[in-house]
């Protein structure tokens, strides 16, 4: 659990190595409560499960860039060349940038009345276009 939720920073943290601790300060912003958070759960990349934490959409689109560039830079995150995937109740959508990722993530909280949620981080097919 979180010790000290006032000087909690939303963050990344490992699956596997800081599970049931504090998460290490990554870009977004500091909040009152941890109850407060959103908390995306992505899975399938190379540096294992990873969390992303933000209080609400817009600073979800503002920090989440740069929590992916600061959590996936060798190799760099690229939206050219990996997507995300929210395969979840006949909803297969493939995610392929910030925007749509945080309207996927709206539409999911309003329907769940939760505030967590998984996406899976992958390559994208090699002949794939953009429609």
């Amino acid at each position: 659990m979180i010790a000290d939720p006032v000087n909690y920073a939303p963050a990344s943290t490992s699956c596997s190595s800081n599970h049931g601790s504090n998460p290490v300060a990554s870009p977004g912003c500091n909040v009152a409560s941890p109850t407060e958070l959103y908390m995306v759960f992505i899975t399938g990349t190379f540096k294992g499960c990873k969390k992303f934490y933000f209080e609400d959409i817009n600073n979800f689109k503002t920090s989440f860039q740069p929590w992916l560039d600061q959590t996936f830079g060798n190799p760099n995150f690229d939206w050219n060349s990996m997507e995300f995937y929210h395969d979840l109740e006949n909803r297969r959508e493939a995610l392929e940038l910030v925007d749509e990722a945080a309207d996927e993530l709206e539409i999911w909280f309003i329907r769940k009345g939760s505030r967590k949620v998984v996406l899976q981080l992958r390559l994208k097919e090699k002949n794939e276009e953009r429609l």
